[in-house]
């Protein structure tokens, strides 16, 4: 059987047909095809016998009894051509086209499920002495119909039972593939002088390719086909071979739908609710655990997702889009089963301790009696809670403008979202899982104290690129309070660039690689969690974070949230910034826990000047703990007050802008160390001067600082 070079005949070839036709018309083969009838005709159309030249016909006299059956004469009547289609097999392939179970010969197939795809094959056999052209096109029609219909190609149409399709998985594409004799199902036919030659697969046409089929061969034609959402399962269907030629025998494919299979849900899903009953709310319930590494491109390797995520499960036999999605009755926006406004609510049908691992509704109401306070800058959540007439598939609304607002999906793709962890590199952590494909704000950052240029990304690189896109001049910040700079909302991404004198590391290592640096980091305090280096970057969920979070101290990398926190900044641990202490007030590790879950607390242990073993600094004790009535001028304990404090010092009246130094206030300099002191620290003789201890050369400060004049001290 050779395959035509084209999946349909052109005019050349449909030339060649009509030439093959009309030798047909003439060629004494086709008279004789009569012989083979067993019943004479009563009224013959041929000469009388006695006009007859005996040696010049090949059909004797008709005989008047009618009983009598004329006899061919094997040895001169030409055998007729004889076209069959004597077998065929229905045989079942998976998702990604490969044969899952191949069909039993002529066996009907009762079980067929709606688009599946089955492979029905035919044996073709041509017993006859001449070559045949034949053009495989396949019907259906109801068991016992008289006629048939061609199957559609491709695609299904509406109140049709079956389409062609193929067996590429998802690819949908036509093709027309050769079956070898070695891959044929059977390896004889009833023919016994027949040889096989080749045959084939049709996907996605209907008819085939015409191809010519040699005499006394045999081959097999296989079509892949799915049945549609129309076949009538009660009904039984024949699906039938057409050669496009008069065939002697022809066998159908017997096939019907089966009953549909039970949907088994896997554990952590619930089954559905009757069509007349109201929208459910699903629960999701806690994922089993993963196992094995993963590896980060360009980063080491990270430790694998706890779970797989309920929302990337789009199996047919579970629930995770209906837990979110309604599909044919949504009431709310972007198919949503109901209308939430805010969309967190949404989000708490699962998120609140009943179906997700975490009570993110529950972090929300712990801190119920902190609600934010945008007049004095005090923040204890992203207020996804607080209903929000934004965009929800806008992620370029903040370029620019004001729009205080963080929904659930300013931060999260619920479709990406998993518990991949976030992995360290030297340009900063990696955006894990629960932020993955959230969109964020890239920068290309210029020179020292100068604003980044911004770019909007549709899927963060790094975790920062998420938290600049509010927290940036990218968009427009809040108004600064000219009374209160410690309330003042800062352009983070300028603070944090790498080009900076200095800077908590996020984008970059930090600048401090002093050995005292290096052994504070390596030190020990009664809240160390994360075992950072002077060369290490850090995350933001290093600090900000939903309070009462369990971290494992050696994974800085882990998967945290910092939706919200009973500590103002939305931090992960307390951090006294604001409020100075009044005399007689004594030390509070406690009160700076947010500081040592990184840095040693040797250096605040003793308030004697003795050098530190994990600091440049050898006063941080005595600051602290040691002067707890010095302040003489005002008794105010507001850190923004001129003069301001009477006791012990607290760590922002020396570090006041945390995240760099690059901003200071009262015109002071750009210092190193993270050194820029609050408004609560005075000039003196002409300004605020601090010069860092650097080797053997001495440090000095220049200022008045709790009523005490340092004109300079050196340390």
């Amino acid at each position: 059987m050779t395959t035509a070079t084209s999946r349909r005949a052109g005019p050349l070839f449909g030339a060649v047909l009509a030439v093959v036709a009309l030798l047909a018309a003439v060629s004494p083969v086709i008279p004789a095809v009569s012989a083979l009838d067993p019943t004479p005709d009563p009224l013959p159309t041929v000469a009388p016998a006695a006009t007859v030249d005996p040696a010049a016909t090949v059909e004797p006299a008709p005989t008047p009894d009618p009983t009598v059956a004329p006899t061919p004469d094997a040895t001169v009547q030409p055998a007729t051509p004889g076209l069959h289609v004597n077998h065929y097999w229905v045989s079942t392939v998976d998702v990604e086209g490969a044969l899952a179970n191949a069909g039993a010969t002529d066996e009907p197939r009762t079980d067929l499920q709606p688009y599946n795809l089955y492979l029905v094959r035919f044996q073709v056999l041509n017993s006859g002495d001449r070559d045949l052209v034949i053009t495989p096109t396949l019907r259906y029609g109801a068991a016992g119909s008289l006629t048939l219909d061609t199957v559609p190609s491709l695609s299904p149409l509406e109140e049709i039972p079956f389409y062609v399709a193929n067996d590429q998985g998802r690819s949908y594409l036509t093709r027309v593939t050769p079956i070898t004799p070695a891959d044929l199902r059977l390896a004889t036919s009833a023919d016994d002088t027949a040889t096989a030659v080749d045959g084939e697969y049709i996907g996605g046409l209907n008819p085939g390719d015409a191809v010519t089929l040699r005499a006394h061969s045999f081959t097999e034609v296989e079509f892949g086909v799915r049945p549609t959402g129309d076949t009538d399962p009660s009904s039984s269907w024949i699906l039938r071979l057409d050669l496009g030629a008069a065939t002697v025998g022809n066998i159908d494919a017997e096939v019907a739908l089966g009953a549909a299979p039970p949907i088994v849900l896997p554990p952590n899903q619930k089954a559905g609710s009757k069509q007349d009953a109201p929208v459910p709310t699903y629960k999701l319930r806690p994922p089993v655990a993963g196992a094995g590494p993963v590896t980060v491109a360009g980063a080491v390797t990270a430790n694998p997702p706890s779970y797989a995520s309920p929302h990337m499960s789009y199996q047919i036999t579970d629930d995770s889009c209906a837990a979110c999605h309604a599909a044919h009755r949504a009431s709310g926006q972007m198919l949503l089963q109901g209308t939430y406004n805010p969309t967190s609510g949404l989000c708490f049908n699962c998120h609140d301790g009943t179906g997700a691992t975490g009570n993110v509704q529950g972090q929300y109401a712990a801190v119920s009696a902190k609600p934010n306070v945008p007049a004095t800058g005090s923040y204890y959540s992203h207020p996804a809670t607080t209903k929000s007439a934004h965009a929800l598939d806008n992620p370029a609304e903040f370029a620019g403008v004001l729009n205080r607002h963080s929904l659930c999906i300013d931060c999260h793709d619920p479709h990406v979202a998993d518990a991949t962890t976030s992995v360290q590199s030297t340009a900063g952590w990696t955006a894990g899982g629960p932020i993955a494909a959230a969109a964020g704000v890239a920068v290309t950052n210029g020179a020292a104290n100068t604003v980044p240029t911004y770019s909007l990304v549709t899927s963060t690189t790094y975790e920062y690129q998420l938290c600049f896109k509010c927290h940036s001049s990218y968009t427009t910040l809040l108004t600064q309070d000219p009374a209160h700079p410690s309330r003042w909302a800062l352009d983070k991404a300028y603070e944090l660039n790498p080009a900076n004198t200095s800077f908590h590391p996020v984008e970059a290592a930090g600048k401090n690689a002093t050995a005292k640096m290096t052994a504070n980091l390596a030190g020990t305090s009664t809240y160390k969690l994360w075992a950072f280096t002077t060369t290490s970057t850090i995350r933001c969920e290093n600090c900000h974070g939903s309070s009462g979070q369990t971290k494992v101290p050696a994974n800085a990398g882990a998967t945290s949230d910092n939706h919200a926190s009973t500590n103002r900044g939305i931090l992960l641990a307390p951090y006294r910034d604001r409020l100075l202490k009044p005399v007689g007030e004594g030390w509070l590790e406690g009160e700076f826990e947010l500081c040592f879950m990184c840095h040693s607390n040797e250096a605040f242990l003793s308030t004697n000047s003795d050098p530190k073993t994990t600091s440049n600094f050898r006063y941080h004790g005595l600051h602290t703990s040691g002067i707890p009535n010095k302040g003489t001028t005002y008794a105010s304990g507001d850190i923004d007050t001129d003069g301001a404090g009477t006791g012990n010092a607290i760590c922002a009246e020396c570090h006041f802008r945390i995240h760099s130094s690059s901003l200071p206030v009262d015109g002071q300099a750009k210092n190193s160390r993270l050194v820029n002191f609050s408004p609560n620290v005075q000039a003196y003789n002409g300004g605020i001067i601090f010069v860092p201890k650097n080797g053997l050369i001495q440090g000095s400060c220049q200022l008045t600082c709790h009523g005490q004049v340092h004109e300079p001290k050196t340390y």
